[in-house]
Protein backbone atom coordinates (compact mmCIF):
# COMPACT_ATOMS: atom_id res chain seq x y z
CA UNK A 1 0.00 0.00 0.00
CA UNK A 2 3.14 2.27 0.75
CA UNK A 3 4.72 1.38 -2.57
CA UNK A 4 1.54 2.09 -4.22
CA UNK A 5 0.75 5.43 -2.75
CA UNK A 6 4.93 6.38 -3.24
CA UNK A 7 4.80 6.10 -6.76
CA UNK A 8 2.36 8.20 -8.07
CA UNK A 9 4.59 10.97 -6.38
CA UNK A 10 8.28 9.73 -8.04
CA UNK A 11 7.41 11.55 -11.91
CA UNK A 12 6.04 15.44 -9.82
CA UNK A 13 9.34 15.78 -7.81
CA UNK A 14 11.28 14.97 -10.70
CA UNK A 15 8.99 17.55 -13.26
CA UNK A 16 9.60 19.77 -9.82
CA UNK A 17 13.37 19.81 -9.96
CA UNK A 18 13.57 20.17 -13.70
CA UNK A 19 10.92 22.97 -13.41
CA UNK A 20 13.11 24.52 -10.31
CA UNK A 21 16.58 24.29 -12.81
CA UNK A 22 14.60 25.83 -15.97
CA UNK A 23 13.13 28.65 -13.36
CA UNK A 24 16.89 29.34 -12.35
CA UNK A 25 18.42 29.04 -15.65
CA UNK A 26 16.02 31.79 -16.37
CA UNK A 27 16.44 33.92 -13.58
CA UNK A 28 20.52 33.65 -14.35
CA UNK A 29 19.78 35.08 -17.91
CA UNK A 30 17.70 37.81 -16.70
CA UNK A 31 20.42 38.77 -13.91
CA UNK A 32 23.03 38.54 -16.73
CA UNK A 33 20.39 40.94 -19.47
CA UNK A 34 20.38 43.61 -16.07
CA UNK A 35 24.00 43.52 -15.34
CA UNK A 36 25.31 44.10 -18.34
CA UNK A 37 24.30 46.28 -21.19
CA UNK A 38 21.92 44.75 -22.84
CA UNK A 39 21.04 47.88 -26.20
CA UNK A 40 24.77 47.69 -26.38
CA UNK A 41 25.45 43.89 -26.71
CA UNK A 42 22.58 43.86 -28.50
CA UNK A 43 23.98 46.00 -31.12
CA UNK A 44 27.80 44.35 -30.50
CA UNK A 45 25.74 41.01 -31.91
CA UNK A 46 23.77 42.88 -34.38
CA UNK A 47 27.14 44.35 -36.16
CA UNK A 48 29.90 41.53 -35.29
CA UNK A 49 32.04 40.47 -37.85
CA UNK A 50 30.41 37.10 -39.21
CA UNK A 51 33.94 35.53 -40.34
CA UNK A 52 34.67 35.22 -37.14
CA UNK A 53 31.32 33.72 -35.77
CA UNK A 54 31.75 31.02 -38.22
CA UNK A 55 35.14 30.48 -37.28
CA UNK A 56 33.76 30.20 -34.34
CA UNK A 57 31.17 27.54 -35.27
CA UNK A 58 34.11 25.54 -36.91
CA UNK A 59 36.32 25.46 -33.77
CA UNK A 60 33.38 24.23 -31.50
CA UNK A 61 32.73 21.38 -34.47
CA UNK A 62 36.87 20.80 -34.27
CA UNK A 63 36.30 20.62 -30.62
CA UNK A 64 33.50 17.50 -31.21
CA UNK A 65 36.20 15.66 -33.33
CA UNK A 66 39.07 15.87 -30.87
CA UNK A 67 36.42 14.81 -28.19
CA UNK A 68 35.39 11.96 -30.46
CA UNK A 69 38.83 10.54 -30.85
CA UNK A 70 40.01 11.01 -27.33
CA UNK A 71 36.93 8.60 -26.21
CA UNK A 72 37.64 6.51 -29.35
CA UNK A 73 41.64 6.00 -28.34
CA UNK A 74 40.63 5.13 -24.89
CA UNK A 75 38.08 2.43 -26.13
CA UNK A 76 40.39 0.56 -28.47
CA UNK A 77 42.81 0.42 -25.76
CA UNK A 78 40.50 -1.57 -23.80
CA UNK A 79 39.70 -3.76 -27.16
CA UNK A 80 36.36 -2.09 -28.05
CA UNK A 81 35.96 -1.48 -31.79
CA UNK A 82 33.12 0.83 -33.24
CA UNK A 83 33.58 3.18 -36.29
CA UNK A 84 34.42 6.63 -36.12
CA UNK A 85 31.26 7.48 -37.77
CA UNK A 86 29.31 5.88 -35.02
CA UNK A 87 31.10 7.81 -31.93
CA UNK A 88 30.71 10.90 -33.09
CA UNK A 89 27.20 10.52 -33.96
CA UNK A 90 27.10 9.67 -30.23
CA UNK A 91 28.87 12.04 -28.86
CA UNK A 92 27.34 14.96 -31.02
CA UNK A 93 23.78 13.21 -29.80
CA UNK A 94 25.19 13.67 -26.12
CA UNK A 95 25.17 17.25 -26.33
CA UNK A 96 21.49 17.33 -26.58
CA UNK A 97 21.39 15.89 -23.48
CA UNK A 98 24.05 18.13 -21.95
CA UNK A 99 22.40 21.23 -22.98
CA UNK A 100 18.94 19.88 -20.98
CA UNK A 101 20.46 18.34 -18.34
CA UNK A 102 21.59 19.77 -14.72
CA UNK A 103 25.09 19.49 -15.53
CA UNK A 104 27.35 19.40 -18.83
CA UNK A 105 28.35 15.27 -17.42
CA UNK A 106 24.33 14.21 -18.47
CA UNK A 107 25.91 13.36 -22.34
CA UNK A 108 28.06 10.53 -20.59
CA UNK A 109 25.07 8.58 -19.69
CA UNK A 110 24.30 8.03 -23.27
CA UNK A 111 27.57 7.38 -24.03
CA UNK A 112 28.02 4.11 -21.62
CA UNK A 113 24.66 3.12 -22.94
CA UNK A 114 25.01 3.07 -26.70
CA UNK A 115 28.36 1.93 -26.13
CA UNK A 116 27.84 -0.95 -23.35
CA UNK A 117 24.85 -2.69 -25.74
CA UNK A 118 26.02 -6.55 -25.62
CA UNK A 119 29.89 -5.73 -23.65
CA UNK A 120 31.07 -4.96 -20.14
CA UNK A 121 29.43 -1.97 -18.67
CA UNK A 122 32.15 -1.86 -16.07
CA UNK A 123 34.32 -1.22 -18.66
CA UNK A 124 32.48 1.49 -20.31
CA UNK A 125 31.66 3.34 -17.24
CA UNK A 126 35.47 3.43 -16.87
CA UNK A 127 36.12 4.81 -20.12
CA UNK A 128 34.16 7.23 -19.74
CA UNK A 129 35.33 8.31 -16.65
CA UNK A 130 39.04 8.20 -17.66
CA UNK A 131 37.96 10.31 -20.48
CA UNK A 132 36.33 12.93 -17.98
CA UNK A 133 39.11 12.81 -15.49
CA UNK A 134 41.89 13.58 -18.17
CA UNK A 135 39.62 16.23 -19.52
CA UNK A 136 39.71 17.66 -15.86
CA UNK A 137 43.81 17.35 -15.87
CA UNK A 138 43.97 19.46 -19.25
CA UNK A 139 41.54 22.05 -17.87
CA UNK A 140 43.20 22.88 -14.83
CA UNK A 141 47.03 22.68 -16.26
CA UNK A 142 46.15 24.58 -19.14
CA UNK A 143 44.42 27.17 -16.83
CA UNK A 144 47.36 27.12 -14.49
CA UNK A 145 50.37 27.20 -17.10
CA UNK A 146 47.85 30.55 -18.31
CA UNK A 147 47.45 32.19 -14.54
CA UNK A 148 51.41 31.91 -13.86
CA UNK A 149 52.12 33.45 -17.44
CA UNK A 150 49.39 36.69 -16.28
CA UNK A 151 50.81 36.61 -12.76
CA UNK A 152 54.69 37.27 -14.77
CA UNK A 153 53.30 39.96 -16.85
CA UNK A 154 50.30 41.96 -14.58
CA UNK A 155 50.57 40.27 -11.14
CA UNK A 156 47.36 39.25 -11.02
CA UNK A 157 48.02 35.79 -8.83
CA UNK A 158 44.47 35.22 -7.15
CA UNK A 159 44.16 33.13 -10.24
CA UNK A 160 46.96 31.38 -10.26
CA UNK A 161 45.94 29.78 -6.77
CA UNK A 162 42.51 29.10 -7.83
CA UNK A 163 44.17 26.87 -10.68
CA UNK A 164 46.91 25.66 -9.22
CA UNK A 165 44.56 24.56 -6.20
CA UNK A 166 42.55 22.31 -8.45
CA UNK A 167 45.16 21.02 -10.39
CA UNK A 168 47.06 20.09 -6.42
CA UNK A 169 43.49 18.01 -5.83
CA UNK A 170 43.25 16.51 -9.44
CA UNK A 171 46.72 15.35 -9.35
CA UNK A 172 46.19 13.89 -5.35
CA UNK A 173 43.01 12.02 -7.43
CA UNK A 174 45.41 10.54 -9.74
CA UNK A 175 48.00 9.70 -7.14
CA UNK A 176 45.06 7.75 -5.27
CA UNK A 177 44.12 5.70 -8.51
CA UNK A 178 47.73 4.58 -9.79
CA UNK A 179 50.14 4.27 -7.07
CA UNK A 180 49.95 1.42 -5.04
CA UNK A 181 50.73 2.12 -2.01
CA UNK A 182 47.94 4.97 -2.20
CA UNK A 183 45.67 2.71 -3.81
CA UNK A 184 45.99 -0.73 -1.95
CA UNK A 185 44.03 1.02 1.47
CA UNK A 186 42.00 3.34 -0.03
CA UNK A 187 40.11 -0.02 -1.96
CA UNK A 188 40.02 -1.59 1.41
CA UNK A 189 38.29 0.57 3.29
CA UNK A 190 35.90 1.65 -0.06
CA UNK A 191 35.06 -2.14 -0.11
CA UNK A 192 33.91 -1.55 3.23
CA UNK A 193 30.71 -0.05 1.39
CA UNK A 194 28.58 -3.13 1.71
CA UNK A 195 25.44 -1.21 0.91
CA UNK A 196 23.93 -2.15 -2.50
CA UNK A 197 27.70 -3.51 -3.35
CA UNK A 198 28.39 0.08 -3.98
CA UNK A 199 31.94 -0.68 -2.82
CA UNK A 200 32.83 -3.52 -5.23
CA UNK A 201 30.93 -1.39 -7.78
CA UNK A 202 33.55 1.43 -7.61
CA UNK A 203 36.29 -1.08 -6.95
CA UNK A 204 35.47 -2.61 -10.38
CA UNK A 205 35.20 0.71 -12.70
CA UNK A 206 38.49 1.75 -10.79
CA UNK A 207 40.65 -1.79 -11.71
CA UNK A 208 39.02 -1.06 -14.95
CA UNK A 209 41.23 2.61 -15.13
CA UNK A 210 43.86 1.75 -13.75
CA UNK A 211 44.72 -0.84 -16.39
CA UNK A 212 45.62 1.88 -18.85
CA UNK A 213 49.07 2.14 -17.05
CA UNK A 214 50.26 -0.93 -18.99
CA UNK A 215 49.45 1.66 -22.18
CA UNK A 216 51.35 4.67 -21.09
CA UNK A 217 51.47 5.69 -24.88
CA UNK A 218 47.93 5.65 -24.77
CA UNK A 219 47.83 8.10 -21.34
CA UNK A 220 50.14 9.77 -23.08
CA UNK A 221 48.39 10.72 -26.56
CA UNK A 222 44.66 11.13 -25.05
CA UNK A 223 46.32 13.55 -22.32
CA UNK A 224 47.72 15.76 -25.44
CA UNK A 225 44.28 15.47 -26.75
CA UNK A 226 43.21 16.98 -23.55
CA UNK A 227 44.75 19.79 -23.91
CA UNK A 228 44.24 20.09 -27.65
CA UNK A 229 40.32 20.33 -26.61
CA UNK A 230 40.74 23.18 -24.06
CA UNK A 231 43.21 25.54 -26.17
CA UNK A 232 40.07 24.66 -28.83
CA UNK A 233 37.60 25.37 -26.96
CA UNK A 234 39.03 28.54 -25.67
CA UNK A 235 39.62 29.93 -29.05
CA UNK A 236 36.12 29.52 -29.53
CA UNK A 237 35.24 32.03 -26.82
CA UNK A 238 38.42 34.24 -28.70
CA UNK A 239 37.15 34.21 -31.99
CA UNK A 240 33.48 34.88 -30.62
CA UNK A 241 35.30 38.31 -28.82
CA UNK A 242 36.89 38.93 -31.96
CA UNK A 243 33.67 39.15 -33.75
CA UNK A 244 32.44 41.39 -31.18
CA UNK A 245 35.74 43.62 -31.10
CA UNK A 246 37.05 42.65 -27.79
CA UNK A 247 40.87 43.28 -27.09
CA UNK A 248 40.96 41.14 -24.65
CA UNK A 249 44.18 38.67 -25.02
CA UNK A 250 43.88 35.37 -25.75
CA UNK A 251 45.83 34.18 -22.39
CA UNK A 252 43.38 35.55 -20.26
CA UNK A 253 40.63 33.06 -21.81
CA UNK A 254 43.27 30.56 -21.43
CA UNK A 255 42.82 31.12 -17.55
CA UNK A 256 39.26 31.84 -17.33
CA UNK A 257 37.63 30.15 -19.98
CA UNK A 258 38.47 26.73 -18.28
CA UNK A 259 37.00 28.28 -14.89
CA UNK A 260 33.79 28.83 -16.78
CA UNK A 261 33.49 25.78 -17.55
CA UNK A 262 34.41 23.97 -13.62
CA UNK A 263 31.23 26.67 -12.75
CA UNK A 264 29.08 25.16 -15.59
CA UNK A 265 29.70 21.77 -14.58
CA UNK A 266 27.31 22.50 -11.20
CA UNK A 267 24.14 21.16 -10.87
CA UNK A 268 22.81 24.36 -10.07
CA UNK A 269 20.17 24.78 -13.71
CA UNK A 270 19.32 23.03 -16.89
CA UNK A 271 22.64 22.87 -19.01
CA UNK A 272 24.69 25.30 -16.64
CA UNK A 273 22.97 28.11 -18.91
CA UNK A 274 23.50 31.23 -17.04
CA UNK A 275 25.91 29.60 -14.63
CA UNK A 276 28.40 29.88 -17.71
CA UNK A 277 27.07 33.55 -18.84
CA UNK A 278 27.24 35.21 -15.64
CA UNK A 279 30.58 33.27 -14.60
CA UNK A 280 32.47 34.53 -18.14
CA UNK A 281 31.02 38.24 -17.10
CA UNK A 282 32.25 38.09 -14.19
CA UNK A 283 35.91 36.81 -14.36
CA UNK A 284 36.36 38.82 -17.56
CA UNK A 285 34.96 42.00 -16.45
CA UNK A 286 38.00 41.60 -14.32
CA UNK A 287 40.90 42.42 -16.46
CA UNK A 288 38.74 45.24 -18.41
CA UNK A 289 36.51 43.80 -20.51
CA UNK A 290 33.70 45.98 -20.85
CA UNK A 291 30.03 44.29 -19.46
CA UNK A 292 28.43 45.07 -22.97
CA UNK A 293 31.08 42.87 -24.42
CA UNK A 294 31.38 39.85 -22.11
CA UNK A 295 28.06 39.64 -22.27
CA UNK A 296 27.80 39.56 -26.30
CA UNK A 297 30.09 36.89 -26.22
CA UNK A 298 28.77 34.81 -23.31
CA UNK A 299 25.23 35.17 -25.83
CA UNK A 300 26.83 34.21 -29.16
CA UNK A 301 28.83 31.28 -27.02
CA UNK A 302 24.92 30.15 -26.24
CA UNK A 303 23.65 30.48 -29.12
CA UNK A 304 26.47 28.88 -30.41
CA UNK A 305 25.51 25.52 -28.32
CA UNK A 306 21.84 25.21 -29.07
CA UNK A 307 22.88 25.09 -32.73
CA UNK A 308 24.65 22.33 -31.94
CA UNK A 309 22.79 20.76 -29.18
CA UNK A 310 19.29 21.07 -31.81
CA UNK A 311 21.68 19.23 -34.49
CA UNK A 312 22.67 16.42 -31.48
CA UNK A 313 18.53 16.26 -30.94
CA UNK A 314 18.41 15.27 -34.34
CA UNK A 315 21.09 12.57 -34.27
CA UNK A 316 19.58 11.46 -31.32
CA UNK A 317 16.45 10.70 -33.08
CA UNK A 318 18.19 8.81 -35.60
CA UNK A 319 19.96 6.88 -33.24
CA UNK A 320 16.97 5.95 -31.18
CA UNK A 321 14.96 4.51 -34.32
CA UNK A 322 18.46 2.85 -35.67
CA UNK A 323 18.65 1.44 -32.30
Amino acid sequence: MNEACAKPHRPKAGWLGALIRVGLALVLIGVLIVRIDAPMSWQLIRSCRPWFVLLGFGFYLLLFFLCNLRWRVLLQSSGERFSGWFLFRVYLASTALNAVLPTALGGDVLRVAWTAKGRDVTRMVSVVLVDRLLGLVGLLLLSSLASVSVFVTRGLGGFALVSGAGLTMTFLLLLGIFWEPVYRPLAALVLRLRLFGVGARIVNVTEEMRSLRKRPAVLISTFLLSLAVWVVHSLVWFVLGQAVGAGTGITDYFVFVPLVALATMMPVSVGGVGVRENSFVFLMTRVGMAQAQAGSIALLFLGTTYLYALIGAAVLLGLRRSG
